[in-house]
């Protein structure tokens, strides 16, 4: 059969030329269709009848547009959604897409049951005039490895590309040694297939950090997954790590960043251990990154980190410092924050007063850059481009506390004795027998006190 079809004219044919098309369209295994200049249908052949479940007479004149929404019972509106020609294709440009959608009950069991991926292709047929109708074939995508061979849609590729441009070393100051330092060290991970650990404090950035290791790696143009395995259940993360549809096996994403492994159960890290020396040996399997808040070491002498797993995930440290050590950062930080949130909200250029950013530099920030993010989009989303100190959390703006008044006792107390002592002893004319009973005390006592308080008396009595 030849490869190419003849291109039917569905407005104008000679009757000859008609029957040509039609013949041949009818003896073709693939399921074909042709849409008239409206998006119409116009004619299917029976491969396509058989495998729709919709007969030439109930599909001639369905208008094919894409819905809004999707459909998720099967009826003709899917059918319209599923043929409907995308915006390329209508300007006379060929296409190819992968559409999720349940059909019609069909006949044959070629159509399966349930939602399903379909492949349908779409070529303008172009005259001098414009665009004359659409010839489409339609095909089901068989589950089986679908994900793992076929290339991802050009619109994912770009809105990855997007995402990935928020996830650079260059957004990185460098102006501290300790940030030259993760970025150097950064760069090396990202030449390596080997394991990493992130240390860090909470929001200190390991995740944004990993993201630029994947980026910068070979790996780029695979998925990125991050598990946090101190917040999944562990039937999740068994099926997740070890499943069949887990990450050695369908999955298969480029690097993957383990949030808190010492989380995991100890039988569960042995495991991923031996996971993971599987995967090194025969090259395959996700490369791994893990973030730890505490030294791992410290984890593992507690007992929360089997030696071995720790040992295999410790080829490479790097150590994230906390903004509280970054204080040389701050300026440059809350510029590009307030620029990123004003993009994310569609506002104008936000600046800071100068009491706000009073604020901010007196902050501690335990939470790190999350922390500082969130504080800054909260402040954003007051509406004023430029912020001021009554738009910044309550815990920021408010008037510290004074200081507590400190009362020492003990001077407080010697002052009270000798202001006493040296009443008793005008009123007792200077005897220390007749003072000494005027306060209540034996006469050695008095003495011992004047002696320890540097009491002189006028006389020896």
């Amino acid at each position: 059969m030849d490869a190419s079809p003849p291109m039917p004219d569905p407005q104008g044919s000679s009757r000859p030329a008609r029957e040509a098309w039609r013949t041949y369209f009818q003896k073709s295994a693939d399921a074909l269709y042709l849409l008239n200049r409206q998006s119409r249908i116009a004619f299917v052949n029976r491969a396509w009848e058989e495998l729709t479940g919709v007969s030439i007479s109930e599909a001639r004149g369905l208008s094919c547009r894409r819905r809004s929404r999707q459909e998720t019972t099967p009826s003709l509106e899917v059918l319209r959604g599923l043929l409907s020609p995308p915006p390329e294709t209508l300007r006379g440009q060929p296409a190819r897409v992968y559409r999720l959608a349940v059909l019609p009950a069909a006949s044959s069991a070629a159509a399966g049951a349930g939602r399903r991926w379909w492949l349908v292709d779409f070529f303008p047929l172009l005259d001098e005039h414009g665009l004359l109708g659409i010839f489409g074939k339609l095909v089901p995508v068989p589950a089986k490895g679908f994900f793992a061979s076929q290339p991802l849609p050009e619109n994912v590729i770009a809105l990855r590309q997007r995402f990935a441009d928020h996830f650079k070393l260059d957004q990185l100051v460098l102006e501290l040694p300790a940030m030259q330092r993760v970025a150097e060290q950064a760069r090396l991970a990202a030449r390596t297939t080997q394991p990493v650990v992130l240390l860090g404090e909470a929001g200190a950035g390991k995740h944004w950090l990993a993201r630029c290791i994947h980026g910068l790696s070979e790996a780029r143009d695979q998925a990125f997954a991050a598990i946090d395995c101190d917040r999944l259940p562990h039937a999740a993360l068994t099926e997740l790590l070890f499943g069949d549809t887990g990450l050695g096996r369908r999955l298969r994403p480029g690097t993957v960043y383990l949030r808190q492994p010492e989380a995991l159960p100890r039988e569960m890290q042995d495991r991923l251990n031996r996971s993971l020396e599987d995967w090194q040996a025969q090259s395959r399997g996700p490369r791994i990154l893990a973030g730890f808040r505490t030294d791992p070491r410290d984890l593992e002498q507690a007992g929360l980190l089997v030696a071995d797993f720790h040992c295999r995930l410790s080829t490479l440290v790097i150590d994230l410092p906390p903004l509280r050590e970054r204080r040389g950062d701050l300026d440059w930080l809350i510029e590009r924050l307030l620029a990123r949130a004003a993009g994310v909200l569609g506002r104008p250029a936000l600046t800071l007063a100068p009491d706000a950013e009073q604020a901010l530099k007196a902050h501690a920030w335990p939470g790190n850059l999350r922390e500082l993010h969130d504080v800054l989009l909260q402040a954003a989303q007051c509406g004023h481009d430029v912020i001021e100190v009554g738009d910044l959390p309550f815990y920021l703006r408010a008037t510290p506390l004074p200081v507590p008044r400190q009362l020492p006792l003990d001077s407080l107390l010697e002052q009270v004795e000798r202001r006493l002592i040296a009443l008793a002893l005008k009123d007792a004319k200077g005897n220390k027998t007749d003072a000494a009973r005027m306060l209540g005390i034996w006469r050695q006592r008095l003495v011992r006190r004047m002696e320890a308080l540097g009491i002189v008396s006028s006389t020896d009595q």
